[in-house]
């Protein structure tokens, strides 16, 4: 089985802020019709990065069994710390950075490194593409962020 993992968020840039995000995993069957579950919901007091950690770290949640994966995002950050191993770098450091701090959000980057080594230890990780999910997503991230400003 090859499991898509498609993530959004409404919050944008490194300042703290409220939006809607969510997630669309995709489960590709061999000689069937994907599989796909959605899940939407409120980000509270994020940035960019975090909001797309917290979504990342719920679909991997969602998972069940050992995959291929491949995540689809647009935050360039987290990508490259997935995609270029950061992740393994920084718990054989410690959790520290290259000045000895600790890694920031660095208790939800041992979470999803735990479930990626659950589910798929290598993930392929691709930045900013357009894919079939994209833009339904944004649009219903949108209107769900819109109803809730309306209330």
């Amino acid at each position: 089985m090859h499991v898509n993992i498609y993530l959004t968020t409404t919050v944008k840039g490194p300042r703290r802020s409220d939006g809607e995000g969510g997630y669309i995993l995709e489960a590709v069957y061999p000689g069937k019709d994907p599989a796909t579950a959605s899940v939407f919901y409120p980000v509270r007091g994020c940035n960019w990065a975090e909001s797309t950690m917290l979504i990342l770290k719920s679909a991997l949640q969602r998972m069940r069994v050992p995959s291929e994966i491949t995540i689809y995002l647009d935050n360039e950050y987290v990508g490259s710390v997935i995609k270029n191993g950061w992740l393994r770098k920084w718990e054989k450091d410690g959790w520290k950075n290259a000045k000895g701090e600790t890694i920031k959000n660095s208790e939800d980057w041992k979470e999803i490194l735990y479930l990626l080594n659950e589910y798929c230890p290598e993930p392929e990780v691709i930045v900013r593409a357009k894919h079939s999910c994209k833009q339904w997503m944004e649009d219903e991230a949108q209107k769900r962020l819109k109803e809730k400003n309306d209330v």
